[in-house]
C-alpha cells in the first residue's frame, strides 16, 4: 500500500509518497516522468498534478496495489474513489478510446450505463456492476483477468477482445469503434520497418515491412528494388541516400525503426582489446616483489616472440611455482636434477600429463630463451612417457539424431555450423556475417587458432538453414549474437544448448562441441578424404594430432573379419544358450 500526502519541496507543491521499503515499487517509481529522492525526507515524491497522479495510480494497478491518501487531520481516506482503478474520471473521460454513458441519450440502455470500457498501457479496463452472464463473457476475454484491490477487469487489448467486446456489448457507435479499431490495431499489431543483410546477398539490403495497414507502395517506387515472396521483403541497392529515405518516409508514418544494418566503426562490436604492455604490467602487479623480476624478464621474451597471452599466464605461473619451490635457492642457479626433482614431486599428485608438460615446457624456455644457460643439461630433463588416449566419437546415426533433437532455429543453426565444418569452439563464436561466402561455398576462418586465418567448405544443408536463421535473426555483425546485438553469444551458451541436444536426443556417451568437431574429422575420414585435407580443414600445425582419428576410423576395421565369424558354430547352441 502506498500512502500519500501533500508537501511543500523548494517552494513547490508535490506529492509525497510512503511506503514500505520493496525494490520491486522502487523500480517502478523510478520510470514516472515527474519522480524525485529526497534525502531530507527519506521519502519519494512526484509533481502535485493530476496527470502525474494518474500516472502513479496506473502504475499502482499494474502492480496490484492500494493507495491511501493522508490528510491535514492524520486520517486517512481514499483518494477519489470514482479514479481509483486508472486515476482518470469515469464519468467525464475526455479519453478517445473510452464511451460517455451520457444519461441525455435516452436510447441507451440502463444496463449499458453500469459499464465502462478504456484502454491504457495496451490492456482494457472493464467496470462493471456485477452480472453472472457479463462475467462469464469477460472471462473467456484473451489475458482476462480480476483486480480485486480496484475492482475491475483488465484483459489485453487486441483486435480478438476488441471484436468480442463490441459483439457482446455493442459498447461503441459505429465511428467510435473503426476509431478504436485502428488504435487497437496499431498495439496488437504495430508498423515496423526492419533493415537488416544476410550472408547470401552480403552486398545489397533487405528491408521488410509488417504491421497494420504497412505501406508498400512507396516500395514499389525505389529503383533496382525486387521482392522476395518467400520471406516478405524487398531487396535494394546498398544506398546510404535510398536507405535514409525509406528510414524517413516509414518514420513520418509512425513506424518503428529496426535498423540492424552494421555501423562503419567495428570497434563497436569487439570486446576491448588491451595491449600486450598493458596486460603485462596487470600480471606483474598480481605478484610480490620477490617475483616481479622474474615475471618481467620472462613475459617480454614472450611478448617479444608473440606467445599468445593465455601461453604467457601459464608460462609465468608454473616458473613462480617452482620458484617457490627452490627456496633458499635462486631459479636462475638450479641444476637439471634441481628441475627432476620438482618434476617428481608433482608428478606424484593428481596432475594431467599435458599439464605436466606444460611445466616442462615453461621451464626448458626459461633455461634455454630468457637466460641462455649453456652449462644447464636441458636433455637430462626429462617428459613423461607419451600415452594415447583416443577421441569417442559419436556415429553418424547418433549425430542424425543430435542434429534432430532441438527445435529453436539459433540452436539448430550452431550445430549444423559445428558438425558441417569442425570448427573449434572460438571459432564458431568469432565467426562474423560476412565470413560465410555463399557463392564460393565458403566458411573464413578469421585469425583460429594460432592467429592463423584458414577457409572451410560451407555445406549445402548449412546454407538452406543460414538463410532461414539469418532472415529470422538478422545478425548484425556477429553471426551469433548476444543478446545486447554488438557482443558475441557466449561459449558457455553454446555449451548449453550442446548439452541440451544430448539429453533430448537421449544420447548417453559426453558429447561436447569438441567433440562434435572429433567426429566431423572422423567420419570424413570414415569416408575416404585424404588426410591432408582433413588436416588443413582442422587447421593442425602437425599431421601428427591429425592422425590421431586414424585409430578411431571405421574404414579399415569394417574390412577386417572377426575370427570368431569364421567359426562353424550350431545355431541350436546358440538359440538354447540361456
Amino acid at each position: 500500500m502506498l500512502i500519500l500526502s501533500k508537501i511543500i519541496k523548494n517552494r513547490t507543491p508535490r506529492i509525497k509518497i510512503k511506503f514500505d521499503y520493496n525494490k520491486k515499487i522502487i523500480a517502478n517509481i523510478k520510470q514516472l516522468p515527474t519522480a524525485r529522492f529526497s534525502k531530507s525526507l527519506q521519502a519519494w515524491h512526484i509533481e502535485y498534478s493530476k496527470k502525474a497522479l494518474n500516472q502513479l495510480q496506473l502504475m499502482c494497478l499494474e502492480m496490484g496495489l492500494t493507495i491511501k491518501y493522508l490528510n491535514k487531520s492524520g486520517t486517512i481516506g481514499l483518494i477519489r474513489p470514482e479514479n481509483e482503478h486508472t486515476g482518470i474520471d469515469l464519468k467525464k473521460s475526455n479519453s478517445v478510446l473510452s464511451k460517455n454513458d451520457d444519461s441525455k441519450n435516452a436510447d441507451i440502455d440502463i444496463a449499458k450505463q453500469k459499464l465502462h470500457i478504456e484502454i491504457h498501457i495496451k490492456r482494457f479496463y472493464i467496470k462493471t456492476r456485477y452480472n453472472a452472464k457479463r462475467i462469464e463473457i469477460l472471462k473467456k476475454l484473451d489475458g482476462a483477468w480480476w483486480n480485486n484491490a480496484n475492482k475491475v477487469w483488465i484483459s489485453k487489448a487486441n483486435i480478438k477482445n476488441l471484436e468480442i467486446l463490441q459483439k457482446e456489448f455493442n459498447y461503441w457507435s459505429e465511428e467510435e469503434y473503426l476509431k478504436i479499431y485502428n488504435l487497437v490495431a496499431l498495439i496488437d499489431d504495430p508498423l515496423i520497418l526492419e533493415l537488416y543483410r544476410t550472408p547470401d546477398n552480403i552486398k545489397q539490403i533487405w528491408v521488410k515491412i509488417r504491421g497494420f495497414k504497412a505501406d508498400i507502395d512507396f516500395m514499389k517506387h525505389i529503383p533496382q528494388r525486387q521482392y522476395d515472396k518467400r520471406f516478405k521483403r524487398w531487396n535494394i541497392p546498398n544506398d546510404n541516400k535510398v536507405i535514409e529515405r525509406i528510414i524517413d518516409h516509414y518514420k513520418n508514418k509512425g513506424a518503428k525503426i529496426v535498423n540492424r544494418l552494421p555501423e562503419r566503426d567495428e570497434s563497436i562490436y569487439q570486446t576491448k582489446d588491451y595491449s600486450y604492455r598493458q596486460r603485462q604490467q596487470v600480471l606483474i602487479d598480481k605478484y610480490p616483489n620477490i617475483h616481479k623480476s622474474l615475471v618481467k624478464e620472462c613475459s617480454d621474451v614472450m611478448i617479444t616472440q608473440r606467445y599468445s597471452w593465455r601461453t604467457i599466464q601459464t608460462y609465468i605461473s608454473s616458473l613462480i611455482k617452482f620458484s617457490q619451490y627452490l627456496k633458499n635457492t635462486s631459479i636462475e642457479k638450479a641444476e637439471a636434477q634441481d628441475v627432476n626433482k620438482y618434476l617428481s614431486k608433482i608428478a606424484g599428485t593428481k596432475i594431467s600429463d599435458s599439464k605436466l608438460n606444460n611445466i616442462i615446457s615453461a621451464l626448458k624456455f626459461y633455461y634455454t630463451k630468457v637466460i641462455f644457460r649453456p652449462d644447464f643439461e636441458i636433455d637430462k630433463v626429462k617428459r613423461p612417457r607419451k600415452s594415447l588416449v583416443l577421441p569417442h566419437v559419436l556415429s553418424t546415426k547418433e549425430i542424425e539424431m543430435l542434429l534432430g533433437a532441438l527445435t529453436n532455429l539459433k540452436h539448430i543453426t550452431i550445430l549444423y555450423t559445428i558438425y558441417s565444418s569442425g570448427l573449434r569452439l572460438n571459432e564458431i563464436l568469432n565467426l562474423r556475417v560476412q565470413d560465410i561466402s555463399f557463392d564460393r561455398n565458403q566458411i573464413f576462418v578469421h585469425k583460429g587458432k594460432g592467429k592463423k586465418d584458414r577457409v572451410v567448405m560451407l555445406s549445402s544443408a548449412l546454407k538452406q538453414l543460414l538463410i532461414k536463421y539469418t532472415d529470422k535473426y538478422k545478425p548484425i555483425y556477429w553471426l551469433f549474437e548476444g543478446q545486447d546485438k554488438k557482443s558475441q553469444y557466449s561459449a558457455s551458451s553454446v555449451q548449453r544448448v550442446v548439452k541440451q541436444a544430448k539429453r533430448k536426443a537421449g544420447i548417453t556417451k559426453p558429447v561436447t562441441p569438441h567433440k562434435i568437431r572429433h567426429c566431423f574429422a572422423t567420419h570424413l575420414l570414415d569416408e575416404g578424404t585424404d588426410i591432408r585435407y582433413i588436416q588443413e580443414l582442422l587447421g593442425h600445425k602437425d599431421i601428427k594430432t591429425t592422425l590421431i582419428y586414424t585409430h578411431v576410423t571405421t574404414k579399415s576395421i569394417t574390412k577386417i573379419k572377426s575370427p570368431l565369424d569364421n567359426l562353424n558354430l550350431s545355431s541350436d547352441f546358440l538359440e538354447n544358450a540361456e
